[in-house]
């Protein structure tokens, strides 16, 4: 369903600091994973480029990588069932943060077959937290939706996780070619621990919802 803007009470209702449902924060911080995540993403190839990766190399990178993605997704039920898919949406923010800092540190100091290694290793860690993210965050929303606020609460996070990309692109672009990739993939990072710092109030508000 398209949004309509009574449909962002929850998410408005934050700021004006008259929470009306606490699951305006979980579509914060799914806007933020995905904001975070594709500044890392859309700079990453021209990060390689720059580096002098071949096309062929990039290629590789990122056939290694949907092959990464397509495994994870298999395992990922298994995860949930384990450790909960609040505890799987945690845990996804750490390979997510790795996967930056492996790439921003490691490939500029390498050349050859080491750099290529360090970006599938990099680009691999991403893509399993985005798997594990992408399942265990939906089976949270789902649940945490209110009856009858199905279509309406749905659209309101596609809207969040759209603008977060493309604002995560603008972002990147920008930043990378004003200022440096350091600063694209530092942005990147802080944007992804304020995320994991809104998951954990929501489950925080989530957890005094249900004592009360």
């Amino acid at each position: 369903k398209i949004p309509h803007p009574h449909d962002f009470k929850p998410i408005i209702s934050i700021f004006q600091r008259k929470m009306s449902h606490e699951i305006g924060i979980l579509f914060l911080t799914n806007f933020l994973f995905y904001f975070g995540s594709n500044i890392f993403s859309t700079a990453f190839i021209p990060f390689l480029k720059k580096f002098n990766f071949t096309n062929s190399e990039v290629f590789l990178v990122y056939m290694i990588q949907t092959i990464v993605l397509l495994v994870i997704f298999f395992f990922v039920p298994r995860l949930i069932s384990k450790v909960t898919e609040e505890r799987a949406t945690q845990i996804a923010y750490l390979p997510r943060v790795l996967g930056v800092i492996i790439a921003a540190s490691l490939i500029p100091s390498m050349i050859g077959i080491n750099s290529i290694l360090t970006a599938i290793i990099s680009t691999s860690l991403m893509v399993s937290a985005f798997s594990i993210f992408s399942v265990s965050n939906s089976i949270i929303l789902f649940k945490a939706i209110p009856k009858g606020f199905e279509g309406r609460y749905l659209g309101v996070n596609s809207f969040m996780v759209g603008v977060g990309i493309f604002l995560g692109a603008l972002t990147a672009g920008y930043v990378s070619n004003a200022m440096s990739y350091s600063a694209t993939f530092i942005i990147a990072i802080s944007i992804l621990l304020i995320s994991l710092g809104m998951f954990r109030i929501y489950l925080k508000h989530r957890l005094s919802h249900r004592i009360i």
